[in-house]
């Protein structure tokens, strides 16, 4: 079953956490410049370092953010099994398996705090998108769709 709806940029960016954690970086490296001594020898340093930190980070949120798209746009809804779940900096860890064409497959996603993760147990059922094309890549449905 290929997945129709579009999933929200702002939902992609909230479910991965590390997304966030670049874009933080872009602004940081931005803040440093501004914040800087006008007219002082390290301001031209600090605009070099933004200029090169933010265009490397933003292909690699393009490249991730596309990866994404793809998956969750052409992917495959699959069930997997919840095994795991742990707290680390206000997110969970969600560990699953799941089967698709006979290979059994393992993977972790994470979720903010919410009602569905907060009452996901061991053994519940999740559903996931894989990608046909390389089905160790997956991503939780939850997360993304409602």
């Amino acid at each position: 079953m290929t997945e129709k709806a579009q999933p929200s940029t702002i939902r992609i960016l909230f479910a991965d956490s590390f997304l966030m954690n670049v874009i933080l970086l872009i602004m940081i490296v931005w803040f440093v410049y501004f914040l800087s001594e006008p007219g002082g020898e390290n301001k031209l340093i600090y605009l070099g370092l933004s200029i090169i930190v933010s265009f490397g980070a933003i292909l690699f949120l393009v490249m991730r953010f596309n990866r994404y798209k793809k998956i969750l746009i052409g992917g495959i809804t699959v069930k997997g099994i919840m095994e795991s779940k742990w707290l680390i900096k206000g997110y969970y860890n969600i560990s699953y398996t799941y089967n698709y064409s006979g290979k059994e497959y393992t993977g972790e996603g994470k979720s903010a705090l919410t009602r569905w993760s907060n009452a996901l147990k061991k053994g519940d059922e999740v559903l996931l998108i894989i990608d046909a094309d390389n089905p160790g890549d997956a991503l939780l449905k939850y997360l993304y769709f409602e």
